[in-house]
């Protein structure tokens, strides 16, 4: 099925999703969203953990490519604990999800300095 938005198109919902669960308290180990961005199901893990307290639908009739979300996220599957701490400030093992919000603010970044 073609998608309407790809490539980083609207990921910034996702990151207000990321927020969102932040906000009702959820909490995600830095190692696991980094072994999800290396499975390349970050995005899908987390929507389907939290299904019940998301706003944006990311089942398969979605109008974004959740799949190029999922290979940005896999690029930065590289880091660990400790260049989360250093270059992206995540100090606790528990802030997976700030980190993910970090990470979504590189990509972003990335894509308007091209």
């Amino acid at each position: 099925m073609a998608k309407a938005f790809n490539g980083l198109e609207r990921i910034d919902l996702f990151a207000q999703e990321i927020i969102s669960q932040i906000s009702l308290g959820r909490k995600e180990s830095v190692n696991e969203i980094i072994k999800q961005m290396e499975n390349k199901t970050v995005v899908r893990y987390l929507y389907n953990k939290y299904k019940d307290d998301w706003f944006l639908s990311l089942d398969d009739d979605c109008p974004y490519n959740v799949d190029d979300w999922e290979e940005k996220y896999y690029l930065f599957s590289y880091i660990t604990e400790n260049d989360a701490r250093r270059k992206w400030g995540i100090r606790n093992e528990d802030e997976g999800l700030l980190l993910l919000v970090s990470l979504t603010f590189e990509a972003l970044r990335e894509v308007l300095h091209k």
